[in-house]
């Protein structure tokens, strides 16, 4: 039953479908992934001694839900808080020929 050409065509047709639908959810919305980042819990002091520093080691982060664009804190103190994602910054250390083939 599963072989005749009829039923291949809706079952490709269906899955194609199904493919675009979650590829337009999945580009438009930022609820990807939910993940702890230390983004959400920075602050102006950036100078700790080693008690605070042993804390934040063991300091799992804030939650975040984060797409292609942004990236959202859940917690912290920046909560509620979206900013969008820097995917190629300026001041990264690029190897010039191969961010430029990739770019391209």
């Amino acid at each position: 039953v599963w072989c005749e050409r009829g039923i291949q065509v809706l079952l490709t047709t269906m899955g194609a479908f199904a493919a675009f639908a979650l590829m337009t959810v999945a580009i438009g919305t930022d609820y990807w992934l939910y993940a702890r980042a230390f983004i959400c819990n920075s602050t102006a002091n950036s100078t700790q001694d080693d008690s605070n520093s042993n804390k934040d080691k063991k300091d799992p982060g804030a939650l975040t839900h984060s797409g292609l664009w942004r990236i959202c804190c859940l917690e912290g103190l920046k909560q509620g808080v979206c900013s969008q994602i820097n995917h190629f910054p300026d001041d990264a250390d690029y190897d010039q020929d191969a961010a430029e083939y990739l770019l391209r």
